[in-house]
């Protein structure tokens, strides 16, 4: 269904992509770091990269059960296991997120002295700050902080930063304290602890997100998260309980991965992406085309189940999938679906919760939100039927930051090519929204013109004067009746609809026969999508009804830019 929706897509629009220059970046690099001018392009890793070795690594490490200072050199072999050189490296370059714009910093091992207590063992260097972690005997790290100029704020790091930074190498290097010594003449503890409970109500989990809300991706998914779940190899467990209306709270389970992957999507699979294969993530966006990364890393998920009665023999329902890539940097609502006792507008409300602690910049939605009276029904589209009541889609009036995926002939998971305009989709719509029943009724077959004028008489109280003096000559010619001088429009009429129908279920079966008069031979109801003549019946609204269908279909949310405190 979705791949013969795709083939439909006809209007375009560019997708822009910018360009970069890994040259460019070695360039930078040799200027701020001369002495590291022999690093191989190959070893300047991505975040996302980064965080793939390290999640890779750490499994390596568990398994190994080696100490916390064999595990910080195996640092160096991060080029390895991603496949990016055949030999351990002597000096690492990694893009680092920062506030001010990515920057790159250099990881050098210096030393390892078993004969001391304190092992002088990693430098991390920005431009001309040094930040030194050190690794006691004990397993203590000590984290000390050097600015060469403290008066230069463009090089100043917040406290948030270098907890953020520190927070990444713990994964690798498990120690039981961790002490921040002379960061802005503080000097603090940090004693790693771990929630065995695993169940929290909305306002015990608030705290928690709301504590490491503004830090890193990696550094609120270790410490909301890692920290306060049931692991299961890579897998993550824990339970919520939602309130609901009428005071009412559903148990929720929420599993988190840290370690998924995508596959191939097979007939009409989506695999793990309605959008695109990783190769296609990786090669296609700005973020991403700067460096020559290779599919095979690691992303998050996220799956959220509505907890079946014990009593019963029912299994947990899922009602929420998320996915987004280990950076943040986009993501998918995968999927979304009400429960027993969840509606499709709480799923959301906990998408929105979570989303809360993902902070994902670009979030791609297939918008395929609908009603269904039963198995037999036809789906009622509410990225058509919402947007002529309303103007927008369901998602853009949940969500904050929902526009058009614009594109142009780019090729989906599905093999399909996806061509979307948003000027094209506000023409269709406005066309559509001011569309008169009278002009309608003529392009309409002789079945659908009963069902518009029953649907006109049901949910319009009041003709209008031209068709109560036309209605019973007219009938008298013709044998049925018409809407000859009707000027209500197509909005008018299925606002009527659709309002009538959330306070009263059985009007629902009314909102089905207009989108059985508007999607006739669109392939909404699993029918092959007929293909149109310009002077077939009907092609003038089919065409602009097709636009909100089939050239609405992808979506993506764009997250505002959040303010970050600073702390001198």
């Amino acid at each position: 269904m979705l791949s013969r929706a795709l083939r439909s897509a006809s209007l375009s629009s560019g997708l822009q992509h910018q360009h970069s220059n890994l040259s460019n970046i070695k360039t930078e690099l040799a200027l701020e770091n001369k002495e590291e001018e022999t690093l191989e392009p190959s070893l300047i890793l991505s975040f996302m990269e980064f965080q793939t070795g390290l999640i890779e690594l750490s499994k390596q490490i568990d398994s190994e059960r080696i100490s916390p200072k064999q595990a910080l050199q195996k640092i160096l072999s991060l080029p390895k296991i991603l496949n990016k050189s055949d030999t351990d490296a002597t000096g690492l370059f990694i893009e680092w997120p920062h506030e001010l714009g990515n920057r790159i910093i250099n990881i050098v091992i210096e030393k390892i002295d078993d004969s001391t207590n304190d092992v002088h063992i990693l430098k991390l260097i920005l431009k001309k700050v040094f930040i030194t972690i050190k690794l006691r005997v004990n397993h203590e790290m000590i984290v000390e902080y050097d600015l060469s100029d403290k008066k230069d704020k463009n090089l100043r790091w917040k406290k948030e930063d270098i907890y953020e930074l520190v927070n990444e190498f713990y994964s690798i290097i498990k120690v039981r304290k961790i002490i921040y010594k002379d960061i802005y003449a503080n000097t603090q503890e940090s004693i790693v602890k771990k929630n065995r409970n695993w169940h929290f109500n909305q306002a015990q989990f608030n705290q928690i997100i709301t504590q490491y809300k503004m830090n890193s991706i990696t550094y609120r998914i270790n410490n909301v998260i890692i920290n306060n779940a049931q692991r299961k190899l890579d897998d993550y467990k824990f339970f919520l309980n939602w309130p609901i209306k009428d005071d009412a709270v559903v148990s929720l389970k929420i599993v988190f991965s840290q370690a998924d992957k995508f596959y191939l999507p097979k007939g009409d699979n989506a695999g793990y992406s309605w959008f695109f294969t990783e190769r296609q993530l990786l090669s296609s966006f700005a973020d991403y085309k700067q460096y020559p990364i290779n599919p095979g890393q690691y992303y998050y998920s996220l799956k959220v189940y509505e907890k079946a009665d014990k009593r019963t023999k029912e299994k947990d329902k899922e009602v929420l999938n998320v996915w987004l890539s280990n950076d943040a940097k986009y993501g998918e609502l995968h999927s979304v679906h009400k429960g027993k006792s969840l509606s499709g507008n709480d799923v959301l409300n906990i998408h929105k919760y979570f989303d809360q602690l993902f902070q994902i910049k670009n979030t791609f939605i297939c918008d395929d939100s609908h009603i269904k009276l039963d198995k037999k029904s036809i789906k009622i589209p509410l990225r058509l039927i919402l947007a002529l009541v309303t103007g927008k889609t369901w998602y853009q009036t949940k969500l904050p930051g929902v526009k058009l995926f614009e594109c142009k002939n780019f090729k989906s998971a599905h093999d399909g090519l996806i061509t979307q305009n948003q000027d094209n989709r506000n023409l269709a719509l406005l066309e559509l929204q001011n569309l008169t029943l009278e002009k309608l009724y003529t392009m309409l077959g002789g079945a659908e013109q009963k069902s518009l004028v029953a649907l006109y008489k049901n949910y319009i109280p009041h003709p209008q004067i031209l068709h109560r003096a036309t209605r019973g000559f007219l009938f008298f010619l013709t044998g049925d009746q018409t809407l000859l001088g009707v000027k209500t429009t197509l909005r008018e009429l299925v606002t009527e609809i659709y309002e009538q129908s959330k306070a009263d279920k059985s009007k629902l079966s009314d909102l089905e026969c207009i989108t059985h008069i508007l999607c006739k031979d669109s392939g909404l109801g699993g029918e092959d999508i007929k293909p149109m003549e310009e002077d077939s019946l009907g092609y003038w609204y089919k065409v602009r009804v097709n636009e909100l269908l089939w050239n609405s279909f992808f979506w993506i949310k764009t997250e505002a830019p959040q303010a970050r405190t600073i702390i001198h």
